[in-house]
């Protein structure tokens, strides 16, 4: 399948936070308490289910995942992380394994469907790299919190793409915030 890498989209963002920043006076940069009442919300697709955990981590953030409980997810995707052109022997066929493990678990739980297992149940056999959809919330200031923390060894790849998305459409919707996400 190869990697593909998750799309971010800003859905909502208090577009009046400007307004009132003027209003009150308030230097976005000097006055960091004030982000906290700055709201942005994401639309994230395809993710897997093992990053969005790692998305939602924060106390702070809201959001809401789309349930493999409740959605058939038949014909789902997922992203491989091998090389399927790798040399032989530099990754002992890893893809391959990779791809069969995976079509082999969406596989089990289609049978499970077809003999009358409710999704709920048959969820149970999904691995945590399929992907899914998810909505997320963050105020300025813990999304800042969290573009500052991104730089940590534990995220890497999808993790850090979407990290870097929300900040540059965060940027491109409120200008004034390059600095304080920086």
């Amino acid at each position: 399948m190869g990697m593909m890498v998750p799309q971010v989209k800003l859905i909502n963002y208090a577009t009046a936070i400007d307004d009132l920043m003027e209003e009150l006076g308030f230097d976005a940069e000097l006055t960091p308490r004030f982000w906290e009442f700055a709201d942005v919300t994401f639309l994230v697709v395809k993710i897997s289910r093992s990053t969005a955990a790692q998305l939602t981590r924060m106390h702070q953030t809201s959001f809401a995942i789309q349930s493999h409980m409740i959605t058939d997810v038949s014909d789902a995707t997922w992203d491989n992380p091998y090389d399927p052109f790798a040399s032989p022997g530099e990754q002992d066929n890893l893809y391959g394994m990779f791809e069969r493990s995976m079509r082999s678990a969406v596989d089990r739980y289609k049978a499970l469907l077809c003999e009358g297992a409710t999704l709920k149940d048959a969820s149970d056999v999904l691995p945590a790299g399929l992907h899914c959809n998810i909505v997320v919330k963050y105020n300025l200031w813990d999304l800042s919190e969290l573009i500052r923390n991104s730089n940590s060894i534990r995220l890497q790849g999808p993790h850090q793409s979407i990290i870097n998305q929300m900040k540059a459409l965060v940027m491109e919707a409120w200008p004034w915030s390059a600095d304080i996400l920086k």
